[in-house]
């Protein structure tokens, strides 16, 4: 693992979640990345640059597909075979992105991103200057903004009509586990959405809220169909894209280690938080613990995992952490003279899966503490049931 690359990707994602919880209008959160200058170590939205080598075409690839849902790429040496994009669509899009500075060698990290008043693409083969124009064919006019002000503007503007739209697919895939178009980077005639009024009413709305991701969430997770159950109706058609029941889905190895932090009501003096009191990503015991959860998976709703992720799941150090009578916060917290056998299962349970225990599983469970489980030990049986709901299915899914 190159640890210098692997701090400047922390740097990053430390910097978008300090947008995120500060709830920045997510247009100004990717106009700073478009128009993003100085050095990569310094400022988190010049990473985006130097990652992608500061090449146009990397560059032209890859914001089309995050912030507008289409794959343009496709379209780099020969015209889109299933959509209507064309060579001279990419590269004009490309020539956004043709007058950054280009770095010596590898000095990537330490490189300024920077514009230069020349430079051009041309297609592949042809000898053509190809001058910049938006998604869609509309020439960019020269003026005295640079090109990649001009992009920013159009980009994240009202008008746009593929920013808003992939916005809202993308927040929706990840609430819904698939999104209203799937895959949520392939927008187009080709792969239209199963529900087309519901997006353009979606979009629309996002637009005229000042494009607020938080309230987007808000919205959504209050919707009947996010707060359906994921059980499928005897003898019912399980159809994911019309949204009927909740997808069942895997978290993501960060969501899972933040869980069971939240869990641990760990209090660790040593942590370091920014501004906007969000932990540093410089935590060893993060990265060991991503490092070993993070598997391959085909989406939100599947999961291929194996016996590497399971392991340490049952055994890990977070989980030895959580789990030992004599370390963790939770457990030793539960020793407070005034909670009964009763209360102590409800703190468990309300710290890992948010709900109290059925009635069955209050019965069962206050039972097993009072007898003192397997070792006749209160405290043991305690941390028994804590591991228990560590690694249930309802702590590791989200349905």
């Amino acid at each position: 693992m190159n640890i210098r690359r692997l701090g400047l990707e922390q740097r990053f994602q430390e910097w978008l979640r300090g947008q995120f919880a500060a709830n920045a209008p997510y247009n100004e959160t990717v106009s700073q990345i478009i128009l993003a200058k100085g050095q990569a170590a310094q400022t988190g939205p010049a990473l985006f640059y130097t990652a992608l080598k500061m090449q146009p075409e990397e560059l032209a690839a890859s914001t089309s597909k995050f912030f507008c849902g289409v794959q343009i790429q496709c379209a780099q040496c020969h015209d889109h075979p299933f959509d209507h994009w064309t060579r001279k669509d990419f590269w004009g899009y490309a020539a956004f992105f043709a007058r950054l500075q280009k770095p010596l060698g590898d000095q990537q990290a330490a490189f300024q991103a920077t514009d230069t008043p020349t430079g051009e693409v041309k297609i592949p083969d042809t000898d053509d200057d190809v001058m910049p124009q938006f998604l869609g064919g509309v020439p960019s006019k020269d003026n005295d903004r640079t090109r990649r002000i001009r992009l920013a503007e159009w980009l994240t503007s009202k008008d746009n009509p593929y920013f808003a739209r992939a916005t809202v697919n993308r927040v929706w895939a990840l609430m819904f586990g698939r999104g209203l178009v799937d895959p949520v980077d392939d927008l187009g005639a080709h792969n239209p959405s199963s529900h087309p009024e519901l997006l353009d009413e979606l979009s629309n709305w996002f637009a005229e809220s000042g494009f607020d991701l938080q309230r987007l969430v808000r919205v959504l997770a209050r919707t009947k169909a996010y707060n359906r159950s994921s059980r499928i109706e005897s003898g019912g058609e399980d159809a994911p894209e019309l949204f009927a029941r909740m997808a069942i889905k895997s978290l993501t190895a960060e969501q899972l280690y933040d869980c069971l932090i939240e869990a641990m009501k760990r209090r660790d003096s040593t942590t370091v938080t920014n501004v906007h009191n969000i932990p540093y990503y410089n935590d060893v015991n993060r990265q060991e613990f991503l490092e070993k959860l993070r598997a391959p998976t085909q989406g939100a709703t599947q999961y291929e995992g194996g016996i590497p992720q399971a392991l340490t799941l049952m055994n890990g150090s977070m989980i030895r952490q959580a789990t030992d009578i004599s370390k963790s916060d939770l457990l030793l917290a539960l020793d407070a003279p005034f909670f009964t056998d009763e209360g102590r299962l409800e703190v468990l349970f309300l710290s890992t899966l948010s709900r109290k225990p059925t009635p069955r599983e209050h019965k069962k469970l206050t039972k097993y503490v009072t007898d003192g489980g397997v070792t006749d030990n209160r405290r043991e049986a305690l941390a028994d049931i804590l591991w228990g709901l560590l690694n249930s299915s309802e702590f590791v899914l989200n349905h």
